[in-house]
């Protein structure tokens, strides 16, 4: 598996694209890309945990429940 960051950048920019906002407009106070931005984080953590809770449940090997932990982190940093 790549780099943790790099992980955590791959997952927020693929999530990112298939979130789709409101068309822009006279006095919007966001953009869109700002949307699909946090709605693309949203998704990402979503994915990590759903990852997390399936190494967990399924007895993996301890190193894979770690490194999607730390993916988990870099995320919450972006």
């Amino acid at each position: 598996m790549s780099n943790i960051k790099e992980k955590a950048i791959e997952l927020l920019e693929k999530m990112e694209r298939q979130t789709y906002s409101y068309q822009e407009y006279a006095g919007a106070h966001e953009s869109t890309a700002e949307i699909g931005y946090e709605a693309g984080k949203k998704c990402a953590l979503i994915m990590v945990d759903e990852m997390i809770e399936f190494c967990t449940n399924k007895c993996c090997e301890f190193q894979n429940i770690k490194y999607w932990e730390e993916v988990k982190l870099e995320l919450e940093k972006l």
